[in-house]
């Protein structure tokens, strides 16, 4: 007992000092400048949590010292503490790369203000990261459940807002702003599930039960004679497992319709250019389905809310061209994949999807036929002037330009009026393709970065 009581104060120690030196690693990040309030609410909560751990380890070393607990009592009063080292090591690094050096500091505010009028009470953090990647994840009710069970969380999770969200983008394409609109599919994520959508779409979802069906006598002869289902056990079995198939590929399904009925032409821009060039159009995983079926989601809502007929040659081709694709057959790999697709890829449940994914935004949120309309004819030629978009109007009664609107004229910009848009750029400008897009983009977050400046100046005033 006396043994094990040493190599307890042992690891108390080392636990102390690994937490001191987090806190001195969130002193260091306190001299950075962040775009966004998040970074520094998360680091508060970092420094606040080591610091109560330690005071913990400080009751543990007492309760060691009494020598009323046996090894294994120890061992667990300590571990239920150790645990969390790792996991705000973890935290400290989202932290990493949201300093206005790595994230797009013009675009993080705008974002900010966006995500805050989509799900109130939430804040963000913006991460650069090196990995090619679009991700989103909610930190504070992960936070305040994890408090449930370790106290000593309690006070500094009280101080986190209802929702904090970590998105990452990666850092080698971070001043690429036109590819962001993707962030408006990881914000579908975060309302597909704060709405439930999953509940409420699943049940309408046809699972195709004669596909299932068809299925059993193939999988049954791949079977071991010696531990070989029966048809009705095995048939249940490929049931379940396609149906919670379908319930995770709707998640990806929602995210995108939802994303294009917040961002509209321009999600479906971005994720073209960001998918395509991660995975094969017909690659599929447990989680995701094939690009082909997200594309033609997409472009079911662009067709049914907008007037596809009058747009420029440039975009109806693009459009018609995904249409063609996503009519040719596909081979997946796993027969369950197969079947997964086929009971996705059937308009009534495309519709299902749509339906139920616009329903949950108000008119004010939604981007539609008309704001796109609109933002063609009043942005779109500013931007071909040279001249940033963040506010329109006469003198004294201008009006900011929301984050949709800018991300949306400069797709078309880019996609139907490149070459007029290159011309009048400087020569140096001109010489190559990359040299003339990265002034698209820096004329974009310039736009981004007015509309802001306009928001925070009129909130400035309205609060004197």
């Amino acid at each position: 007992m006396e043994s094990y009581k040493g190599i307890a104060d042992d690891i108390i120690t080392a636990a102390k000092d690994r937490l001191e030196a987090l806190v001195d690693e969130t002193m260091r990040f306190e001299n950075r400048t962040y775009s966004s309030k998040g970074s520094r609410i998360l680091l508060a909560f970092v420094r606040a949590a080591a610091q109560e751990l330690d005071k913990s380890f400080d009751q543990e070393t007492k309760i060691v010292d009494e020598g009323l607990l046996f090894p294994k009592e120890i061992d667990d009063r300590l571990h239920r503490l150790i645990f969390l080292i790792p996991w705000l090591h973890l935290l400290v690094g989202f932290i990493e790369g949201s300093d206005i050096h790595h994230a797009p500091g013009q675009l993080i505010q705008p974002l900010r203000r966006y995500v805050g009028s989509v799900i109130e009470k939430s804040d963000i953090i913006v991460c650069a990261k090196s990995e090619l990647n679009y991700s989103i994840q909610e930190l504070a009710k992960t936070i305040r459940s994890l408090s449930e069970i370790v106290p000593e969380l309690k006070s500094s999770a009280s101080q986190l807002p209802e929702y904090l969200f970590i998105i990452t983008i990666p850092s080698v394409e971070s001043s690429d702003i036109l590819i962001h609109g993707v962030v408006a599919h990881e914000l579908g994520h975060a309302l597909y599930n704060r709405h439930g959508l999953g509940a409420i779409i699943f049940p309408d979802i046809n699972l195709r039960e004669d596909l299932i069906k068809d299925l059993v006598p193939i999988v049954s002869t791949l079977q071991d004679p010696d531990s070989a289902r029966s048809e009705v056990g095995l048939r249940r079995d490929l049931t379940e497992t396609v149906a919670k198939r379908v319930t995770k590929w709707l998640k990806e399904l929602g995210a995108d319709a939802i994303g294009v009925h917040l961002f509209g032409p321009a999600l479906f821009f971005s994720a073209i250019q960001v998918l395509t060039t991660l995975d094969h159009i017909d690659q599929c995983s447990e989680t995701h389905p094939p690009l082909k079926l997200r594309i033609k989601v997409m472009s079911r809502i662009l067709k049914e809310n907008y007037p596809i007929e009058k747009w420029p040659t440039a975009l109806k081709r693009l459009l018609a061209d995904w249409d063609e694709v996503g009519e040719m057959p596909i081979a997946l790999g796993a027969l369950v994949d197969n079947v997964t697709f086929e009971c996705l890829n059937i308009g009534r449940n495309l519709d299902v999807i749509n339906s139920a994914t616009q329903g949950i935004l108000n008119d004010n949120l939604r981007y539609d036929a008309e704001k796109h309309a609109s933002d063609v004819e009043r942005l779109v030629p500013l931007l071909l002037s040279l001249i940033p978009c963040g506010e329109t109007g006469q003198l004294g009664m201008t009006k900011s330009i929301e984050l949709p609107s800018i991300i949306n004229a400069g797709w078309y910009v880019y996609l139907c009026e490149f070459e007029k848009f290159r011309s009048q750029l400087y020569e140096i400008d001109r010489k190559s393709r990359s040299a003339s897009k990265r002034k698209l983009h820096e004329l974009i977050l310039k736009s981004l970065e007015i509309s802001e400046i306009r928001l925070a100046w009129l909130e400035m005033a309205n609060d004197s």
